[in-house]
């Protein structure tokens, strides 16, 4: 997952989460509104504090609004204000389970399957030796060129009736990309890829 989320956006900031201070988690949260950023290590025995700071960070950066808290200590009255522009992947042992958190996260289980579909790989592998310039700039230009070129995309809700509307919608947006990197793969002369479980049936289904 590490390497095909650094293969088709160029960058992967990693963070991880047993290390890290609040403070420094802070500043990749903010550090970018494009490329995509890692906290690895989400479990029981992480920094605590930093994994309450991304808890509360992870709210607000769901729709990119600005997160705003009070400085602490003796400086309780002073409003901070933080940003939260970068797209997040957490991983770990631990499940983010708050409701907020459930609502503005797609949850995904991963376990290593006994044998890996080598459609997957081939896929990349065709892609890759394709490629103009990097695979990276290729595919984002494809999909600047997409969103262009189609005017406004339309989401369309997936995923079973009884999720809620905002997870249903996180889901379409989930089925748009899918369905971009399939005409993405289709342009090179790839195979299209099956799409995943989790856009298929939703979340918690």
């Amino acid at each position: 997952m590490r390497e095909s989320l650094t293969i088709f956006s160029g960058v992967l900031h990693q963070v991880n989460l047993t290390s890290t201070t609040p403070y420094a988690l802070t500043l990749a949260m903010g550090g970018t509104n494009a490329f995509p950023t890692w906290f690895d290590e989400y479990r029981p025995g992480a920094r605590s504090e930093a994994m309450m700071r991304l808890d509360q960070l992870a709210r607000d950066a769901y729709d990119n609004q600005d997160s705003i808290k009070s400085a602490g200590g003796n400086d309780w009255n002073r409003i901070e204000t933080h940003s939260t522009g970068a797209p997040l992947c957490i991983a770990g042992e631990q499940s983010l389970t708050e409701v907020s958190h459930g609502e503005r996260f797609i949850l995904v289980r991963i376990i290593r399957p006994q044998e890996r579909n080598p459609a997957h790989r081939r896929a990349l592998q065709h892609v890759m030796a394709n490629q103009d310039g990097t695979l990276a700039h290729s595919f984002l230009s494809y999909v600047v060129r997409s969103v262009n070129e189609e005017g406004e995309l339309v989401v369309e809700p997936k995923g079973p009736a009884h999720l809620s509307d905002r997870v249903r919608h996180n889901l379409g947006i989930l089925d748009l990309g899918w369905r971009i990197l399939n005409d993405f793969l289709a342009l090179r002369g790839a195979a299209p890829l099956e799409n995943p479980r989790w856009v298929r049936r939703g979340l918690h289904d």
